[in-house]
């Protein structure tokens, strides 16, 4: 006695899985016809992950370019931010986690908010992150 697996769609949303017993005629068939819906699911990961590519430069070069300005603005030349890039990253992560990811075109069950602890913690290190090239000229004058 085989077993059969025949992959079937409801909603073009979820992918369930029957299982059969028995020889049924056509399995094989069946199984290699419904290859377009597991091509629009690939399709929408990869425009999606296209779409985070896009939002993450997007979010360094404008967050990038306003701390070069304002720490231009406060000490008359350019300073090297390295560690606000990783604070900037931080606050993407929680803003493509809470928000971002719910307007996207890839849409799963998985998909859920960070913690409001998490949430709360990752952006005051964030906040930290961003912070401390602004206060090493302050720290190293006096």
């Amino acid at each position: 006695m085989k077993i059969r697996i025949r992959i079937t769609v409801r909603h073009n949303r979820e992918i369930l899985q029957h299982v059969r017993k028995g020889p049924t005629p056509g399995w094989r068939a069946n199984l290699f016809n419904e290859p377009e819906v597991l091509m629009g699911k690939l399709a929408t990961f990869g425009i999606e992950m296209l779409r985070v590519v896009i939002l993450l430069m997007l979010t360094l070069l404008v967050l990038g370019g306003v701390e070069q300005w304002v720490f231009k603005l406060l000490y008359g030349w350019e300073g090297n931010l390295y560690t606000a890039v990783p604070g900037n990253l931080l606050v993407f992560f929680v803003l493509y986690r809470n928000y971002w990811q719910f307007k996207g075109w890839y849409r799963s069950e998985k998909n859920q908010r960070l913690k409001p602890v998490w949430t709360r913690s990752l952006s005051i290190a964030a906040l930290l992150l961003v912070l401390l090239p602004f206060a090493i000229p302050v720290v190293l004058s006096s």
